[in-house]
């Protein structure tokens, strides 16, 4: 069997997201596959995709060596060719697939199932505080802001995302460890601390276990306890929406000489604590 096709169109709809412009080109040769898939929307979205897949067995395997997406200011790609294993109806199984925005690098590995307990894990080393700083302030293309350079330097050293269950059940485990960060302007320049996370979400309820330590141990603030929380990964169904304002927090705050102003400096809108 052999198949060139190439096609495009306009005003596109993949579920909520309606694209302006798409093409797709497929060359196939019997059960290889060679394929591009392109897509533009005026309001700042754009996608490319391209690689190879082979559909000689019951699951297809494909292999993407060129991804793009841009959206707004925000770009991301591919960081190695990505290996994905697709049984249809059934789950998608992410056998190599590594992220990249910035200088910031994710590797996403595991199976996610359509219809039963899915298990993913995400995982991040040595992530630039100022990238997360960037992406997180990308988000604003309202109006033209000057670019100010980040005064925080340091890195996120290790972050972990596990996903267990489904959509509408998941079990969420977060960990988010630190190395010392320092800050630095043209005024002045210090050394803040480190902190380290882990949240676990199950239930509609968020278990946190939180330290954020001064740097040279001089001081800390620990945050342990539960907060109900509304499932993050299902849509909100008024009908359905389940209410939470019953659900007390049990927080737990303990403080040992933590200088909390330090802390203010990762987010520099914020004035100081006089």
């Amino acid at each position: 069997i052999e198949m060139d096709l190439m096609t495009t169109g306009d005003r596109i709809s993949f579920g909520s997201t309606i694209f302006d412009s798409v093409q797709i080109d497929i060359d196939m040769k019997n059960s290889l596959a060679d394929f591009h898939f392109e897509a533009l929307q005026d309001s700042g979205i754009y996608a490319s995709v391209k690689g190879k897949a082979d559909l000689m067995s019951g699951i297809i395997v494909a292999t993407v060596d060129s991804a793009e997406v841009t959206y707004n200011n925000i770009s991301i790609s591919n960081a190695n060719d990505w290996i994905v294993n697709y049984s249809p109806n059934q789950k998608v199984n992410f056998e190599q697939f590594a992220v990249k925005s910035l200088e910031t690098v994710l590797n996403v590995n595991g199976d996610f199932v359509f219809n039963g307990m899915s298990d993913l894990k995400i995982v991040g080393k040595d992530i630039e505080i100022s990238d997360i700083h960037t992406l997180i302030n990308s988000q604003d293309t309202g109006r033209v802001m000057i670019a100010k350079e980040y005064p925080v330097k340091g890195h996120i050293s290790d972050l972990i995302i596990n996903f267990k269950g489904d959509l509408e059940n998941p079990e969420l485990n977060l960990k988010l460890n630190s190395e010392l960060l320092k800050y630095r302007d043209l005024k002045e320049e210090f050394n803040i601390g480190d902190f380290r996370a882990e949240i676990n979400y199950k239930d509609n309820m968020a278990a946190t276990d939180i330290i954020f330590t001064n740097a040279e141990g001089k001081g800390n603030l620990k945050i342990i306890g539960d907060i109900p929380y509304r499932n993050p990964l299902s849509e909100i169904d008024t009908l359905v929406e389940i209410d939470l304002s019953d659900e007390p927090a049990n927080l737990r705050l303990a403080s040992e000489n933590f200088v909390l102003d330090y802390f203010l400096k990762l987010i520099p809108s914020l004035p100081d604590i006089g």
